[in-house]
């Protein structure tokens, strides 16, 4: 009796296991990519965009969000004094 050897199959099913943590990896990389309304309106009030930022953050508020809640009264603030880029054209 000798030590069995790798087939054919062996090799397939480790091509397939390899083929989809690949995949796994790719969607999982890929997932991290992908902004979201927070992430928006975080990226509208730095830029000085100020009622698209409200735009944003106004849902997620009244879904419970608390850095959208917190934002909320600075953007109502910055709005009405004028400081708004698109206030101020």
């Amino acid at each position: 009796m000798g030590i069995p050897k790798r087939g054919r199959g062996m090799k397939k099913k480790l091509f397939v296991a390899g083929g989809l943590v690949a995949a796994f990896l790719q969607i999982l990389c890929n997932a991290g990519a992908v902004a979201g309304p927070m992430e928006d309106g975080v990226a509208a009030y730095n830029r000085g965009d100020y009622v698209p930022a409200i735009h944003l953050f106004r849902p997620l508020a009244q879904g419970g969000n608390a850095g959208a809640q917190s934002r909320l009264p600075q953007l109502r603030i910055l709005i009405r004094s004028g400081t708004s880029s698109l206030c101020s054209q």
